[in-house]
């Protein structure tokens, strides 16, 4: 339940007031993703080698070494990224937290608020539906073994920070091949990802085969998808460094933890 609460805290605070501006939304998002890799470990600590809350149950097993290990280290570097990027949004005059409640610009999925504001740029809509996969991927099958659920869970978690790095580059930059073609930029400019792709009326799609059944049941193919990609531009070098070692990190603790 623990695990649950702090799930549902980090990705209400990712559903952002959207700017459109595809670094200024990452950096928002990202300081809520960090805080909730944080809550995560802090919450294996506090539950690991006791009870967990089961009336007469036995205590669960103890943290290993190489979990406490990598709990430090998720600490002490996010906390670090959190204070920085926190500065970079402040000096440029810009709140670190924004909020959605009340907003008539709700951008509803599944009965969950996934943001507001400006949701209809490329970033913003990739940014929604990648946090829409990070909490679909982070509902996991909970043990009630702290260790294996944390870890269970932080793989998503981790990825979902890794994409959202890469749409960052993306739409900044206009360089699509970040997306590892993921994604199609439909001609009205709304955005699809995956093998399922809902779209912006709510309706969905699916790929077959490099074709697409609507929900008129027409089909189109790849290529009918298309827009011109948003124009180039170059990442603000804080945004490219903090990239660098968000993708470094999160891939190096998922490729340990799938191990």
């Amino acid at each position: 339940a623990r695990y649950m609460l702090e799930n549902r805290v980090m990705h209400d605070a990712m559903a952002l007031e959207f700017t459109g501006d595809p670094e200024v939304d990452l950096v928002r998002g990202m300081i809520a993703h960090h805080q909730g890799a944080i809550a995560m470990c802090a919450v294996a600590r506090e539950t690991a080698g006791t009870a967990n809350g089961l009336d007469g149950a036995d205590p669960v097993s103890a943290l290993d070494q190489s979990v406490v290990d990598m709990c430090t280290t998720v600490e002490t570097n996010k906390a670090a990224e959190i204070a920085a990027m926190t500065s970079w949004l402040q000096g440029q005059s810009l709140s670190v937290t924004t909020s959605c409640e009340g907003s008539d610009s709700q951008d509803i999925r599944m009965g969950v608020v996934m943001g507001c504001g400006n949701t209809t740029s490329m970033s913003s809509q990739l940014y929604i539906a990648e946090n829409m996969a990070t909490r679909h991927g982070m509902a996991v099958e909970y043990t009630c073994d702290p260790q294996v659920d944390l870890m269970r869970a932080r793989i998503p978690h981790h990825l979902g920070a890794i994409w959202a790095c890469k749409i960052a580059r993306a739409s900044v930059t206009g360089n699509m091949s970040y997306l590892e073609g993921s994604i199609h930029l439909m001609p009205d400019g709304t955005v699809m990802a995956g093998g399922m792709h809902e779209m912006a009326d709510g309706t969905w799609m699916a790929n077959q085969h490099g074709t697409h059944e609507m929900s008129n049941g027409t089909m189109m193919s790849d290529g009918e998808m298309t827009s011109p990609p948003p124009p180039a531009g170059t990442l603000d070098p804080y945004i490219a460094t903090l990239c660098d070692g968000i993708e470094a990190a999160e891939t190096a603790e998922v490729d340990s933890m799938t191990s």
